[in-house]
């Protein structure tokens, strides 16, 4: 199976603060620890034997689109990161589970009561120091010129591919 794209979204000022505490910033593991099971916590400790974790996690959304989309991420798929003016950041994604407890104690819930527990966890994070536009990107996937990346979405292998390809990740 070929490695899957991820659009992610960080436009809103709540995403950006998400960004800054756990993808940026890194989640000690012991806190982490605190809300999974002992296999789940050995598995993190392998792939994280700093302590540090980065993780990200979304919204099961509207009849649960979000969440069947993030059902089709894997282990090593990329996950871009976006605000405006483009794409500034990527990484790779190492493993997910879902945990609504783990969700509320590091980003509590939304004003719906809805938490960010389909959660991915990544690691070998990338800033670009000029970030790619949407014109750029687009092209290479070709989308409309004036698409803007708005919602989390997992894309399919064919178009996966032509980004990964364009972007040498």
């Amino acid at each position: 199976m070929e490695r899957r794209v991820i659009l992610q979204p960080v436009g809103s000022q709540k995403a950006q603060m998400h960004f800054a505490k756990t993808i940026q910033g890194a989640v000690d593991i012991s806190r982490i620890k605190m809300f999974t099971s002992l296999e789940r916590g050995e598995q993190l400790s392998r792939i994280y034997p700093d302590g540090e974790v980065h993780l990200w996690g979304v919204k099961s959304g509207e009849n649960k689109r979000n969440e069947r989309m993030w059902e089709n991420i894997s282990a090593g798929d990329a996950v871009l990161f976006f605000k405006e003016g483009g794409l500034f950041a990527y990484a790779t994604v190492t493993i997910k589970m879902k945990n609504r407890d783990l969700a509320e104690a590091l980003w509590k819930t939304d004003e719906d009561n809805e938490a960010w527990e389909n959660i991915y966890y990544v690691n070998n994070i990338k800033y670009i120091d000029r970030p790619i536009s949407y014109e750029v990107l687009n092209k290479a996937a070709n989308y409309d010129s004036r698409y803007i990346v708005r919602g989390f979405s997992v894309l399919g292998e064919s178009k996966s591919k032509d980004i990964l390809d364009y972007l040498r990740i």
